[in-house]
């Protein structure tokens, strides 16, 4: 959700955000159910199952019908509006049979139909669930007064698999929402201000590798440490552990969104350590890159062109293989006793806040919609 003195929703299954836009009758979907632990469990095991399709159908025929129930009952409960934003492709099926004949801007943070590999996905999803919602959010797409997404590479994706490509809005931070913690990381963690901090924004994915950088931490100056700051870290611990590193990486947990940027300004470098698992991740720009940018730190990224893209644009950062402790515990070395590089790379970091930020974003968003709504006047 993005304000500018307009109300702007963002929907998505199981949240709902809702701001301001000129037009009062613009208005979010409602909520959905949420899942019971048993029920969770369950699904975990269909969804890593690669038992035979047979076997699998009829957790799939159950989970339509629950899916089916749910979006009913989304659909009856939608207000009339002038416009939608779909943020989520399974909300869509609700606001079709609603009757509401609003607009809506389908909006794409990811190619989720890609966002595993499909040696990784079990028989539920490759033989029904990823072509039923293929076929779900090519209707979408189709249907959709625009398209939008957040990189080139996913744009691309999609053009291809649907033949309409978005419009690209860069997800980059807005400091407008920003509020100061009491206490910054290095207060929090008890980390002293001499010592090199390096700082992990965003919630824990199949799409990170931490190996090799635990391992090169453990060949680096005992003052190096690092901040995971997101949910699902947790599932690191033993790994951490048994690294010898409990005292050096620190989970954390999530921050409200409000305070990540403040929190890690003290910080002396971010981390990025994704690697192209999926089409997905291979064309993704992350939240934790623009927060990154937005507190002004150097970046340590993976090969990946969209970050690549940016990095070497601003020249705030430099390529890593995560794969490589090497290589990694020798880029951070070089970064923590260069203080000249930490000091440009953190300048340029600045300066490119100021263009990789929303309010940079923002008119676009707002003529876009603006041209939608006074279309349908």
């Amino acid at each position: 959700m993005r304000r500018w003195g307009a109300r702007v929703i963002a929907i998505a299954a199981g949240k709902v955000t809702s701001g301001e836009f000129d037009d009062p009758t613009v208005a979010p979907l409602p909520d959905g159910p949420g899942r019971g632990a048993t029920v969770s469990r369950v699904w975990d095991w269909v969804k890593t199952t690669r038992q035979p399709a047979i076997i699998v159908a009829p957790f799939f025929i159950a989970w339509l019908c629950l899916f089916l129930l749910q979006t009913i009952r989304l659909s009856w409960r939608l207000p009339q509006a002038n416009l939608f934003i779909l943020h989520g492709v399974t909300v869509y099926p609700a606001y079709a049979i609603s009757g509401r004949r609003a607009p809506f801007v389908y909006d794409i943070h990811d190619f989720y139909c890609g966002v595993e590999p499909d040696s990784e996905i079990g028989t539920f999803e490759r033989a029904f669930l990823r072509p039923f919602l293929r076929l779900i959010e090519a209707r979408c797409i189709a249907a959709g007064a625009e398209t939008v997404t957040v990189s080139d590479g996913l744009a691309g994706l999609i053009e291809k698999s649907y033949g309409r490509r978005p419009v690209v809005f860069r997800n980059g931070h807005d400091a407008r929402l920003d509020h100061e913690p009491e206490k910054d990381i290095r207060a929090r963690l008890g980390v002293n201000d001499g010592d090199f901090l390096i700082v992990v924004i965003g919630n824990h994915k199949p799409g990170q590798r931490f190996d090799a950088l635990f391992t090169a931490l453990s060949n680096t100056a005992p003052d190096i440490h690092v901040a995971l700051i997101g949910r699902g870290y947790e599932v690191l611990a033993d790994q951490i552990a048994d690294a010898g590193l409990s005292n050096r990486v620190h989970v954390m947990g999530a921050l409200a969104p409000w305070a990540i940027v403040p929190s890690v300004r003290s910080a002396d470098l971010a981390a990025l350590p994704y690697y192209d698992r999926s089409d997905n991740y291979s064309f993704s720009l992350p939240n934790g890159f623009f927060q990154s940018v937005g507190a002004g730190l150097p970046l340590l990224t993976p090969d990946l062109p969209e970050m690549d893209m940016l990095v070497d644009r601003y020249e705030m950062g430099t390529m890593v293989d995560w794969t490589s402790a090497e290589d990694i515990a020798a880029e951070i070395t070089r970064i923590r006793d260069n203080p000249d590089r930490t000091a440009r790379l953190r300048r340029n970091a600045i300066t490119a806040s100021e263009n990789l930020s929303w309010p940079h974003e923002e008119e676009r968003w707002r003529e876009i919609l603006s041209n939608i709504l006074s279309a349908e006047s």
